[in-house]
């Protein structure tokens, strides 16, 4: 079974920063991020890669070399394969959504004076 490429799935799970320039991908968070699109698109991104056995059975099949770089900076590290890296970026977006979560119900919890 045929799985879908990780490439632009990768891509559009970057880190957004303002001083990039570039425009924020689906999974940013950012002062103008819409939660219930992102709330969409995180059920989407669950199907494109709930075939994990198909994505690791078709990087195991892949040679060694052509593995995802995790930084052009980083100089001695072994690069990283595309599920390394979506583990890796899906990490970070959940522990941003946990942070918000959090500061959302302190808030909630401060203005209420409990």
């Amino acid at each position: 079974m045929d799985v879908p490429p990780l490439l632009p799935i990768l891509e559009q799970l970057e880190p957004y920063s303002k001083s990039s320039g570039t425009p924020p991908g689906k999974f940013a968070l950012h002062d103008g991020t819409d939660y219930v699109n992102l709330g969409f698109y995180i059920a989407i991104l669950g199907i494109a890669v709930s075939n994990l056995k198909g994505h690791v059975t078709q990087e195991r099949q892949r040679p060694k070399p052509s593995a995802v770089p995790d930084s052009p900076g980083k100089v001695g590290d072994k690069p990283r394969t595309e599920l390394q890296l979506l583990h890796a970026v899906l990490e970070a977006l959940h522990s941003k959504i946990c942070t918000l979560v959090l500061i959302v119900l302190l808030r909630r919890v401060f203005l209420m004076g409990f």
